[in-house]
């Protein structure tokens, strides 16, 4: 019975596909709790509540005096229910009718959402920023613009149409790799944009899928969706290193 007294406020988080639980671990370290989860393409809408904090002492002891101040209310019109003046009993009875005004009010039906809410960033696509349009087209793997590239947008989350230029095993382990990606579809004759990498990543949890047609395997020049945050550029290696947030076959 005790569960029925509480009440709850609630926050919606729209995540990008693959983070849904890096996004649900923040907010139960916060005290809330997963109710539903509303999967979209791209996006998904995670609800969370926790209960309200109780009332503050002060508030308490306003209430308890309200309570002792109708108590002698009533008191006294008991005490005039034998008097002859009927003008003062029945002032009393109507004071002690009167309701006290509530201290809490209950959760107003729609979810409330705090000041504070996490807003969703869609990610960077060669049809929304011109610069990620450009390191696509690039026909020069080490080009400098891929370093200034990597350094404006590094923590910021890209998406593009690619394929698996070369899978390699990850220094000794062999469920680890590092995966080379390609811009578009393969053109032997015609390559395009950097070279993209992931480092260091298993290719069934970490790659997060997404879509009805998750692949059992990958293989080179297998086509597909990346959305990944850049992390930073090799000049070395002429790599952009970048950590994948979703992927999807296509």
């Amino acid at each position: 019975m005790a569960n029925e007294d509480i009440r709850y406020q609630f926050v919606e988080v729209t995540a990008v596909r693959g983070t849904e639980r890096r996004a649900a671990a923040k907010k139960e370290a916060e005290g809330w709790e997963l109710v539903e989860q509303d999967q979209g393409r791209v996006k998904t809408t995670l609800k969370f509540r926790r209960p309200k904090p109780p009332l503050p002492r002060k508030q308490i002891a306003i209430a308890a005096g309200v309570a002792v101040v109708l108590g002698g209310i009533l008191a006294v019109g008991v005490a005039l229910e034998g008097d002859d003046d009927a003008v003062e009993a029945e002032s009393a009875a109507a004071v002690v009718e009167e309701p006290a005004e509530p201290l809490d009010v209950p959760p107003a039906t729609n979810a409330e959402t705090p000041s504070d809410s996490p807003v969703a960033v869609e990610p960077l696509t060669a049809g929304t920023n011109p610069d990620l349009a450009g390191l696509l087209q690039l026909t020069d793997t080490c080009s400098p613009s891929i370093a200034d590239f990597a350094a404006t947008y590094a923590g910021q989350t890209i998406q593009f149409d690619g394929h698996i230029g070369a899978l390699a095993n990850y220094e000794t382990y062999d469920t680890r790799y590092l995966v080379l990606l390609s811009a578009g579809d393969f053109d032997e004759s015609n390559p395009v944009g950097p070279n993209f990498q992931y480092r260091d990543i298993n290719l069934v949890s970490d790659l997060n899928w997404t879509g009805t047609n998750i692949p059992d395997g990958i293989e080179v020049n297998d086509r597909f969706r990346f959305t990944s945050t850049v992390k930073s550029y090799e000049e070395q290696t002429c790599l952009l290193l970048l950590e994948p947030v979703a992927t999807e076959a296509r």
